[in-house]
Order: structure tokens, then sequence, then C-alpha cells
């Protein structure tokens, strides 16, 4: 099993598994989420760690466009996170954001 910590090795390796699996890419239906700051800047230091949401989300669609792929939907950026529903037989998706949480 390969593990895929960056965008850039996690969109090349979905694409080799649904080619294995015969899926013509064509066929893929891109949705994309996440991408959330999640912190604010009492929360962490140095400062340029509040963007990682954001560069993910652009490291993402950069891979995407790369491989011919756009999304279809997607809901990204903010400052909370998401929890997803996906059913993967419609390909629908149901977002639930996270309540921000004081500490």
């Amino acid at each position: 099993m390969q593990i895929c910590r960056y965008v850039d090795t996690a969109v090349a390796h979905l694409l080799k598994s649904m080619k294995r699996l015969g899926v013509r890419k064509k066929e893929l239906e891109v949705k994309l989420f996440g991408g959330a700051t999640g912190l604010t800047s009492s929360q962490v230091r140095p400062s340029y760690a509040l963007g990682i949401g954001n560069k993910n989300v652009e490291a993402a669609l950069k891979h995407l466009k790369a491989h011919g792929l756009e999304p279809r939907s997607m809901d990204v950026g903010g400052n909370v996170g998401r929890k997803l529903l996906f059913c993967t037989y419609t390909g629908d998706v149901w977002i639930k954001r996270l309540e921000k949480k004081m500490f």
C-alpha cells in the first residue's frame, strides 16, 4: 500500500488505481473538499502556516489540471473543518461544516 501524504502523489496514485480498475479518465467525476485553515494566528506560529489550507487547494487544482481534470463541484477553504458523507454508488456528497469551538 502506498502512502500518499502530498497531493501530487495522491492524484497520481488515485488515477493509476482507477485505470487499473478499468475506469477511463473521461468517466471520472472529480469533487474537491477541504483546505480549511482551522487555526487562528493566536494558535499557530509562524504566520505562514495560516495559508496551508489554501496552498493545498491550489496544489490539488494544479495537479488535477495537469492530468486533464477539473472539479465538477468543490467546497474548499474557510476556517472550519468539514465532515463528509460520500455515496460511492451515486456520487452524492453531504457536507456538514463543523463548529469552531473556543477553549
